[in-house]
């Protein structure tokens, strides 16, 4: 949205639609990054936009607007078209945050292929976000990002596999 050495402070604003019939909920992820493969990239943040009215896939739509100012400050709002609901998340840019790592080299680490399998289904689950709990989700992504790093860190990924494995029951438990 916003490209690499852009004059600031810069606002781009894209518009999204839902994509399934009668969804309620859309999970917004802000990543940084220029791959096109959003797992490619750092994640920065994510906020839910909820009580969308129920209506046929691509019949709601938001402007999801990119702020970004002089003082390192990254704003990320949704707005929901139809009944002017927003929603939103400050980032801050400069540092002054708790950086996440960059876990996107995980499958190159020694012992990843035995754990592509519950990786993939967490990330599938993680794609569903009408079906899971914002607190779900974020107990889901934790998990999964700790089979990641302990697979980048050579640590025992066993233990971070099975802590992974009960997310993803408690998730599939929740959908049903």
């Amino acid at each position: 949205m916003i490209p690499r050495n852009v004059t600031i402070p810069v606002t781009r604003t894209e518009r999204y639609c839902t994509f399934s019939d009668y969804q309620t909920t859309v999970l917004i992820v802000v990543y940084q990054g220029e791959s096109r493969i959003a797992s490619h990239n750092h994640p920065l943040g994510k906020f839910r936009v909820r009580d969308i009215p129920p209506r046929p896939a691509g019949r709601e739509e938001l402007d999801v607007r990119f702020s970004y100012d002089l003082n390192g400050l990254l704003k990320v709002t949704a707005i929901l078209l139809s009944t002017g609901q927003e929603k939103s998340i400050e980032i801050d840019m400069t540092g002054g945050t708790e950086q996440k790592r960059d876990l996107s080299a995980w499958k190159d680490a020694p012992g990843a292929k035995a754990y592509r399998a519950v990786i993939r289904t967490a990330e599938r689950l993680l794609g569903k976000p009408d079906e899971l709990t914002e607190e779900l989700c974020i107990l889901l992504q934790d998990a999964l990002d700790g089979l990641k790093a302990a697979l980048l860190d050579g640590e025992d990924a066993e233990a971070a596999a099975e802590a992974l494995r009960e997310r993803i029951l408690e998730a599939k438990g929740a959908a049903l």
